[in-house]
């Protein structure tokens, strides 16, 4: 009677959360005929297995894997987005999103314990967001040379650095598209500088949305950026994430098609389902993991040629060249009867050339996790020092909160950023088909503080397919100069969030998908 009663539930559930989407695809799709019967079709189609083995011989196999995420969003916003989103954009608050994930995995075996192969993989996405300049796009995402032998494993190729491969974090257990570094992402409207007249003006910036700042007052604001995932900086796409890409000065070229105008906002983010943004990560490199000993791994990298990528980054016009890239972790994994516990230290080294003008590389993050039957418990701990932050420039200090907005001068100022960090925890439970996470986010990133809360719950309606349910909450706060009105004295935390220069931005995202593994 009681298992009669689990499976009950589980269907109640499954029918509903597929109704609510089925229905959902159909009112968004051109097609929603064909939408249907390939929601259907998903559900009815007897497999259980997510990889596909082919033994070409005897000590050779291919190994092949697909999987579909698709998922509909809704946003709720600060009304001052979606008033400028409204006059720009399609489909801000309701979004349907695809990504096709393709693998392929060729190993030679000789011997008995010894092994080489070749690993890639592919991505293509789609978006019916037409703010986005590409709706559709294929990629390599990873393809590498592997080598398993008795003093460890050689990885050769565009793949993953050490210090994320070996991190723990709540990615390691969020349910749904992943908490806080899941899908939700996508769709963060981050902060903009106010277009309107609720602002005193100041020199250099227009009304019109095509005219940036151009040397005026308004060439001293700090317009902020934000870690936006519990990873380290190359991972992260090479820096902090803002609307605005350039590190030194605010001094924008007007005919830069990467760029937006003041007066519109996007949400364009691109979250990788391996907690990463963009694909820096994965530029050319070695790696080397040790055999595990005594529950101890260790991991040493190097990358030999780091550069951001002009599509697919999301600071793709910071023109900075990264090379000599060094990463390194060390885990600890073991069970004690019903116990299992997880403890990691990672990080990553890299120096930059003086013609960058910007700090040294240099981030390390502290991870633990405890699970006991179906809970688990866990989180990290990552300091970014002053990665990469630039030596000269407004963004080299902090606001002088004693001079006003026109006076700022970095040069002059020894009031420097102490070191950005995040913190990142989580609880997750599994029982049976069923899977549900909470999981927190906060960063600091010079003065821009993140904040980002992630309930998901997911059920496996077969081996091969899940159903997911998200919902995130997100709260931006960004540094703001005490002074902002030229000569006047005005300080701006006396004022309402509308009356501020940069608008930040707080709401809720909800995510509703399915993940097909075949």
């Amino acid at each position: 009677m009681l298992i009669f009663r689990k499976k009950s539930k589980g269907r109640v559930f499954l029918l509903t959360l597929s109704m609510m989407f089925i229905t959902t695809m159909i009112n968004k799709s051109k097609q929603p005929k064909i939408a249907l019967v390939g929601l259907i079709i998903l559900l009815l189609l007897p497999i259980n297995s997510n990889a596909q083995k082919i033994r070409l011989s005897k000590s050779l196999i291919l190994e092949q894997k697909n999987s579909l995420n698709t998922n509909y969003s809704y946003k709720n916003q600060h009304s001052y987005f979606n008033a400028i989103n409204n006059n720009n954009i399609d489909h801000d608050s309701e979004n349907i999103y695809l990504e096709l994930n393709s693998s392929l995995k060729i190993t030679k075996k000789y011997q008995k314990t010894q092994k080489i192969g070749l690993f890639v993989n592919a991505k293509s996405n789609f978006s019916n967001k037409i703010d986005k300049n590409d709706k559709f796009y294929s990629y390599l995402d990873k393809s590498y040379f592997f080598t398993e032998q008795k003093f460890g494993k050689l990885e050769f190729g565009r793949n993953i650095p050490i210090n994320k491969k070996m991190a723990i974090s709540t990615y390691n257990f969020a349910r749904g598209s992943g908490g806080v570094s899941g899908g939700y992402m996508q769709y963060l409207n981050l902060p903009i500088l106010r277009n309107d007249n609720l602002i005193a003006s100041c020199s250099g910036y227009e009304n019109n949305n095509n005219i940036i700042i151009e040397n005026g007052d308004c060439s001293k604001i700090k317009l902020p950026k934000f870690i936006l995932l519990p990873t380290s900086p190359i991972s992260h796409g090479g820096n902090a994430v803002g609307l605005y890409h350039n590190i030194f000065d605010n001094n924008y070229n007007n005919s830069d098609s990467n760029l937006i105008g003041f007066g519109n906002n996007n949400s364009n983010n691109r979250v990788n389902s391996d907690n990463s943004l963009g694909n820096l990560q994965n530029s050319l490199k070695l790696n080397y993991y040790s055999k595990r000993i005594n529950a101890f791994q260790a991991g040493l990298g190097y990358t030999l040629n780091a550069k951001n990528d002009s599509i697919l980054d999301p600071n793709h016009d910071i023109k900075s060249h990264l090379g000599q890239i060094y990463s390194w972790g060390l885990n600890y994994s073991n069970y004690f009867e019903n116990i299992g516990f997880g403890a990691s230290i990672t990080g990553e080294y890299g120096k930059i050339g003086n013609i960058y003008n910007q700090d040294n590389l240099n981030s390390y993050e502290i991870g633990l996790m405890l699970t006991y039957f179906g809970f688990t418990i866990g989180g990290s701990y990552g300091n970014w020092g002053n990665s990469l932050n630039p030596k000269i420039g407004i963004y080299s200090c902090n606001y002088n909160q004693s001079l006003t907005l026109v006076n700022q001068d970095c040069s002059l100022s020894s009031n420097k950023f102490s070191d950005s960090y995040y913190l990142n925890a989580g609880i997750s439970y599994e029982f049976g088909p069923f899977g549900i996470s909470f999981t927190y986010l906060k960063s600091n990133f010079q003065e821009n503080i993140y904040q980002a809360s992630v309930f998901s719950l997911d059920y496996k309606l077969k081996k091969s397919l899940k159903s997911y349910l998200e919902l995130a909450k997100f709260d931006f706060n960004s540094n703001h100069a005490k002074f902002f009105d030229g000569y006047n004295v005005i300080n701006q935390e006396s004022l309402s969030l509308e009356q501020r220069q940069i608008a930040d931005n707080s709401g809720y995202i909800i995510l509703m998908g399915i993940l097909f593994k075949f």
